[in-house]
């Protein structure tokens, strides 16, 4: 059964097939929109499916199974309550029942996918009985709802998180958390090669049995040499979306079971269907197989899905014939060596495609119902059978042998016969009322049967063998087209007892020829084409009576002492005037004239014939010759003519003198004497008649005239020369002012050039006329092309240039030499240029003119533009330049002008000039840290000289502060404390006394060798440019004293007064303290004190 395709919004969203069997008597179809499916008695939703649900209900029906493709929108895809996320890769079928009398309905079951179409957004289920979709008030109680949903059962994904064995458990991940070894109830799901670390290797053991295999895009499954059986229990088998499907190495897949499918784009070495088993290639799916496909027992196959491609892709293979019809949808046979065919005839529903070097030879009878595509490299070998083309033909450079087979296009719209090559078919059958184009080279060796349709040529010949028969039914709507250059070419076998069919014509109408040998000798490589143009044969002439077709023939090879019968079948609106009058006519350089047109069946016919050219159909005889013009002037024009009428034209025409055959002629050279012409005019029926005509030629008259003096240069007048006839006029083509009388030329007023000036003249009868040329020269057109301008300065070279390569330059410029201007170079009568220098101020001017290459001279000289010279300007004198610490405000120093005046601008830096005038002005607003450049410009007119001057305002540096005083004891080294330079960079130095300063620029420098007793001063100091600040510090190194002895310990008896025995202090100042008791010390300072 032909699928269903429904309908909506114009967008297909549901399609239905149904294989063999009972076929229901009705099937209703229906589509929710927008609503999920409910879940498990109605409590719930599904789960991350679509928004839509479809019901299929059949009525009738048995042994049959549905194949349904469910269409849905990327909008109707929903996220509830997993992580589907709207990613519709995951899509597979179930359904949903829905209890009609309470007596219960099944739960929901998952179905699988058959195929799937991302792009197109279908998921497909297939192998579904008949009865699932039956409902039946007493055994099936209950409405069965599809909707598409993730699925759920048994889903294991390959992860690779271990290794690439296929038996690891920890390599696979459940749907629902968890992992496991894939088992027969597995739905295998390999996913995107680059997601995982490992790809998986099926086991040796050939033992590896599951459910359903899905290869994702860039999914990678390692096949090797090894066996996966199938062992489908849902709507899906076998799914590869890779676009160039996995590489199945060299080994085997067995399908163990019912309603398998193979989706996607799969690839397969060996492919065996066990006994009971059934597989169907699914809807836009492509099965290519390397090896051998077979059926074990009661196993089926079914191929023709909803463009289904097989392609055997291998070398020599056996080509099986799968079940159902047609058999394939797409069939295509590639790689190399002998595809084996089916010894039975083959129905393929869609495009045969035979690549690669593969040889082909069907085992019967093929059907195709669109193309047959034959590739460069490969041999198709059509056998004794009977194919049928819906599509086109398609030759791109195989070998074919059509010996004893008829290819018949019987399509219903319209087909070709074209590819890069050229085909030879035995039998050709067209039987397309929509007609069949050529686009390649045919060649017809058996019968070429015009059953229905029209074969048109375009641009590509038709060969006709000798033997090649016309059959079917040629006519009005089943003819050859000629449309372009394509002829029919038809080989002759010698004479012919019958008269051979052209069943030609143009576009729109069927023109057919027919031609008979009757004597003469061929070769083998005698042929002839046969041609019908729409339109007037071009030979015709004037006739009103004409058939408006002709037809050519033309032939190729060797004939000799051919003698023929042809006939030419015209149409009613061919014919153009009187058609009782016309006759069959040959064109062969001349007219031939045949038998009168037969009117009741618009045939021309020819007998006896024994040349070939163009035929077709036209119908008192008189000659008036006449002239134009006569008499005509010497070598003055006029046209000869016949003036045949009457006869049966077209007319041939024989002139003394020889004219050639011609109704009308121009005497050519033209006629200088009085002459006669006779003429004998031959109608087509061979009737004759003469006549002449005598033009009488008079002489011209003759004049010449010259102008003697050309050429002149645009001055003054120019007169003529004339000798021989006189009052005639003179012209000359525009520019030229000329008397047209006396021929005098104004030269001045004339623009230059080259004229031809033409007198015109008459005898009264004949005129005529002379030239010569007259060519007046230009004067010069002076300018100069270098001048100083409006200003200069005295003492300083100008140039004045006018246009080089002439002669006699003559200058002169204002005041004297010497005195006024020196000359530097140049100003001779061969310069084109004069370098002065102008000794004093004023308006000065220069004038030049010369003599061009015509040797003329302009009228006057040309001056120059007055140039107004300037005395120099004081020289410019800026001062010297200034440097500020912390003062933005400077006092300029430029010199006083007394030739010019100055004027002050900043070239750079920031600054105002408070009197730009005045070579003392204050400029304010310097930018510390910066400096400004000022330029003193002193200007005279175009004269000027400047200096410039730079004024620097230094940042203020920060206040140096260089630290307390220090004293140390007995230590010649010590730490200065100066302050950190914000601004400015800070020196250590050494004021006075002795040391040395180990790093003089850091703050905290160490200092050494300070003198023991001696104090050195050190003196800070921060700068930065005219600005600083300094500040000193003292380091005094103490000696060390003598070490201080009191003296033993005194005990006296009640005496109160001590002399202490301290020793004398050699460095130092010794001093007496009491640090406990009573007592007195009379001098502290004293080492021997009482106390």
């Amino acid at each position: 059964m032909l699928p269903i395709h429904l309908t909506h919004s114009g967008t297909s969203i549901q399609t239905i097939s149904l294989s063999a069997g009972t076929m229901p008597s009705a099937l209703a179809v229906s589509i929710a929109l927008g609503n999920s499916a409910p879940g498990p008695n109605g409590s719930d939703k599904i789960r991350d499916g679509i928004k839509r649900t479809y019901e299929i209900v059949s009525t009738g029906g048995s042994g049959s199974s549905v194949n349904a493709n469910f269409h849905y929108l990327d909008n109707e895809l929903t996220s509830s309550l997993t992580a589907f996320v709207n990613d519709e890769t995951h899509l597979t079928t179930m359904d949903y029942d829905i209890d009609i009398n309470g007596h219960g309905a099944p739960a929901s079951d998952e179905h699988g996918r058959a195929s799937f179409d991302f792009t197109n957004n279908f998921i497909g289920l297939s192998g579904v009985p008949i009865s699932y979709f039956i409902y039946v008030p007493t055994t099936h109680e209950w409405r069965t709802i599809f909707t598409l949903r993730e699925y759920d059962e048994e889903i294991i994904t390959w992860n690779g998180s271990v290794d690439n064995d296929w038996k690891t458990a920890n390599n696979w991940t459940l749907l629902h958390g968890g992992s496991s070894v894939p088992h027969s109830l597995s739905h295998v799901i390999i996913p995107d090669a680059s997601t995982t670390p490992n790809d998986p290797v099926l086991p040796v053991d050939n033992l590896t049995v599951i459910n359903t295999m899905s290869i994702e895009p860039g999914g990678v499954l390692v096949m090797n040499n090894n066996i996966i059986t199938i062992q489908n229990s849902l709507s899906g088998g076998w799914e590869d979306q890779n676009a160039a499907g996995n590489d199945p190495g060299t080994s085997k897949v067995i399908f163990s079971n019912p309603n398998t499918s193979i989706s996607g784009n799969a690839r397969f070495y060996d492919v065996e269907i066990s006994n009971g088993a059934d597989i169907s290639n699914e809807a836009s799916s492509t099965m290519k197989i390397a090896n051998s496909i077979t059926r074990v027992g009661t196993g089926k196959w079914f191929a023709d899905i909803l463009d289904a491609t097989i392609e055997y892709n291998g070398g020599s293979q056996t080509v099986l014939l799968p079940d159902g019809t047609p058999n394939y949808h797409n069939l295509i046979l590639s790689g190399s060596g002998t595809k084996t065919m089916p010894a039975s005839a083959l129905s393929i529903h869609g495009t045969v495609t035979i690549n690669g070097t593969a040889s082909v030879a069907p085992g019967g009878a093929m059907t195709i119902g669109q193309d047959l595509v034959l590739g460069s490299g490969t041999t198709f070998t059509a056998g004794s059978y009977t194919h049928s083309i819906a599509g086109n033909f398609v030759n791109n450079g195989t070998t074919l042998t059509t010996t004893g087979s008829t290819i018949v296009l019987n399509g219903s719209a319209g087909q070709t016969i074209g590819g890069t090559a050229s085909s030879a078919f035995n039998n050709l059958t067209l039987n397309n009322a929509a007609g069949v184009q050529i686009d390649n080279s045919v060649t017809v060796n058996g019968t070429l049967d015009l059953t229905s349709g029209k074969l048109t040529m375009g641009n590509n010949n038709l060969t006709l063998n000798t033997t090649t028969a016309v059959a079917g039914s040629p006519g009005s709507s089943n003819y050859i087209v000629y449309s372009g250059s394509g002829r029919v070419i038809k080989y002759i076998p010698g004479t012919m007892a019958s008269a051979y069919l052209f069943p030609i014509g143009t576009a729109a109408n069927y023109s057919p020829a027919t031609f008979k040998l009757n004597s003469g000798t061929v070769d083998g490589s005698s042929y002839l084409t046969l041609n019908v143009t729409e339109g007037k044969q071009a030979n015709i002439g004037s006739t009103p009576n004409y058939i408006n077709r002709y037809w050519t023939i033309t032939p190729s090879g060797t004939f000799t002492s051919p003698d023929y019968d042809a006939t030419f079948t015209y149409l009613h609106p061919d014919v153009v005037g009187n058609e009782g009058s016309m006759k069959a006519a040959k064109y062969n350089g001349s007219w031939t004239m045949y038998s009168v047109v037969n009117t009741v069946d618009n045939v021309l016919s020819v007998t006896g014939a024994t040349s070939f050219s163009d035929y077709t159909g036209f119908s008192d005889l008189n000659a008036a010759p006449s002239a134009t013009v006569n008499p005509i002037c010497s070598g003055g024009a006029t046209t000869v003519s016949a003036n045949a009428t009457g006869g049966s034209a077209p007319y041939s025409y024989a002139w003394t003198p020889d004219q050639g055959n011609v109704a009308s002629f121009d005497p050519s050279p033209a006629l200088t004497g009085t002459t006669t012409y006779s003429v004998t005019v031959t109608d087509n029926d061979g009737a004759t008649a003469t006549g002449s005509v005598t033009v009488t030629v008079n002489p011209l008259p003759s004049a010449t005239i010259s102008y003697d003096g050309s050429p002149y240069c645009a001055t003054g007048t120019a007169s003529v020369t004339r000798s021989g006839q006189a009052g005639g006029t003179y012209s000359s083509t525009a520019g030229l002012d000329i008397n047209s009388s006396t021929g005098e030329i104004n030269l001045v007023t004339s623009t230059a050039g080259t004229y031809t000036v033409t007198y015109s003249f008459s005898d009264g009868t004949c005129s005529n006329t002379t030239t010569t040329s007259v060519t007046i020269n230009p004067l010069p057109s002076i300018t100069f092309t270098a001048e100083p301008g409006a200003s200069a300065c005295i003492n300083t070279d100008v140039t004045y240039t006018t246009q080089s390569g002439m002669s006699n330059y003559e200058w002169n410029v204002s005041g004297t030499l010497g005195v006024d201007f020196s000359i530097t170079s140049g100003g001779l009568s061969t310069d084109n240029s004069i370098t002065l220098k102008y000794l004093t101020t004023g308006d000065k001017t220069a004038t030049v003119n010369y003599t061009n290459e015509n040797g003329c001279t302009a009228a006057s000289a040309v001056s120059s533009i007055a140039t107004t010279v300037y005395a120099q300007p004081d020289a410019a004198n800026a001062g010297a330049d200034q440097t500020q610490c912390a003062t933005s405000t400077f006092t300029l120093a430029g010199n006083a002008a007394s030739v010019g005046a100055g004027v002050w601008t900043i070239t750079s830096g920031a600054g105002s000039i408070t009197t730009p005038a005045s070579p003392t002005s204050t400029v304010t607003g310097v930018t510390a840290g910066q400096t400004t450049v000022l330029r003193w410009t002193i200007t005279n007119g175009s004269c000027s000289s400047f200096d410039e001057v730079s004024l620097t305002n230094d940042v203020a540096v920060t206040v140096s502060a260089a630290g307390t005083d220090q004293a140390q004891c007995a230590t010649s080294t010590f730490t200065l404390a100066g302050n950190t330079a914000v601004s400015g960079t800070g020196t250590w130095t050494i004021t006075s006394g002795a040391g040395s300063i180990t790093d003089a620029a850091s703050p905290t420098t160490t200092v050494t060798g300070v003198t023991a007793g001696q104090t050195t001063i050190l003196r800070w100091t921060i700068t930065n440019g005219s600005c600083s600040s300094f500040d000193e510090v003292s380091l005094t190194n103490d000696v060390a004293v003598t070490v201080a002895a009191a003296g033993t310990d005194q005990a006296q008896c009640a005496t109160s007064t001590f002399t202490l025995a301290g020793n004398t202090a050699l460095s130092g100042t010794g001093v007496w303290t009491i640090t406990s008791g009573a007592g007195a010390i009379t001098d502290p300072l004293h080492p021997h004190q009482p106390l």
